[in-house]
C-alpha cells in the first residue's frame, strides 16, 4: 500500500470539505482538497509526508508479521 503526504492530508480533511460543500460532487471536492494542499507551506506538507512514512513503516511491519 502506497501512502503519500497528499493521501494522508486528503483523509484528514475529507470530512470537513464534504461538510462545507454538501452539494459538490466528487470531482469538485477533489479540486477543493487539491487547492488546500497546494496552499500549505512546505513545512506543513512535510508533517503529512512524515506521517505517511510512519504509516508505511507500520503497515510493512504488520504485513511482515502476517506472512510469518
Amino acid at each position: 500500500m502506497s501512502q503519500t503526504g497528499y493521501t494522508v492530508f486528503t483523509a484528514a480533511v475529507n470530512k470537513q470539505v464534504r461538510e462545507e460543500n454538501p452539494q459538490s460532487g466528487f470531482g469538485d471536492l477533489s479540486k477543493i482538497v487539491g487547492e488546500k494542499w497546494r496552499a500549505l507551506s512546505a513545512d506543513e506538507k512535510k508533517e503529512y509526508e512524515d506521517k505517511a512514512k510512519t504509516k508505511v513503516v507500520w503497515l510493512d511491519k504488520i504485513n511482515f508479521k502476517e506472512k510469518k
